[in-house]
């Protein structure tokens, strides 16, 4: 879940584009959604993910969000 832009250029955000990376692979673009919340629903027990957003309106993509990061535990026993 993330925050709508503060400020849009006076034009309304059209969808936002999800970035993620695994571990220590490059970031790739996942999909590119209309809410502001997305669930990644296959995920591997240790490893980390990281996620950037950006906005996208009639001017094109904004810039990239700040990195979250997270890790994928596991319930303890």
């Amino acid at each position: 879940m993330w925050n709508a832009p503060s400020f849009n250029g006076g034009s309304a955000v059209i969808d936002y584009l999800i970035m993620y990376a695994q571990d220590s692979r490059a970031y790739v673009n996942l999909t590119s959604v209309t809410v502001l919340r997305y669930n990644l629903t296959s995920v591997t027990t240790g490893s980390t993910y990281k996620f950037k957003i950006r906005a996208r309106n009639s001017y094109g993509y904004s810039i990239e969000s700040n990195e979250v990061v997270i890790l994928a535990a596991q319930m303890p026993s």
